[in-house]
């Protein structure tokens, strides 16, 4: 492996006596590239773990917090339901009070019409005698 730093290419010689060139090669590719970089420490994955719970407890307080307002919303639709679902009640309790008059309107129609049929009978039959006894007096 050829490496620019002196110190990375003196530790790959060294690695190599002790190792061999393939065991040398493999750690040599788990190994900082550059001298400047810095190898995550215990302290920095607990220090992000703990950096990520607190994002998360925030990600959770939201959702928490979104789940009210749903609930809330979804009260109030059932509410609403429940007093459209009343006034589709009452809207066919009065049409039931209208098919009622309705009936009550054609009873009393058919009452007067046998009324009005009653009397034009009975008023036809008294001008066909009026016309007869006339007819008769008249022969």
């Amino acid at each position: 492996m050829a490496a620019p730093d002196p110190r990375r290419r003196s530790l790959y010689a060294r690695l190599e006596e002790v190792l061999g060139p393939a065991d040398a090669e493999i750690l040599m590719t788990y190994l900082p590239p550059h001298p400047g970089t810095e190898l995550a420490t215990r302290a920095d994955i607990a220090d992000l773990s703990t950096r990520m719970d607190r994002r998360f407890g925030r990600v959770d307080e939201r959702f928490e917090q979104m789940e009210q307002r749903f609930v809330q919303m979804e009260q109030r639709f059932d509410r609403r339901f429940e007093r459209l679902d009343d006034r589709f009640l009452e809207s066919d309790r009065r049409f039931e009070r209208m098919d009622e008059r309705f009936g009550q309107v054609r009873h009393d129609l058919r009452d007067q019409l046998k009324v009005y049929t009653t009397t034009t009978i009975g008023a036809m039959a008294a001008l066909t005698a009026i016309y007869a006894g006339i007819v008769a007096i008249a022969v």
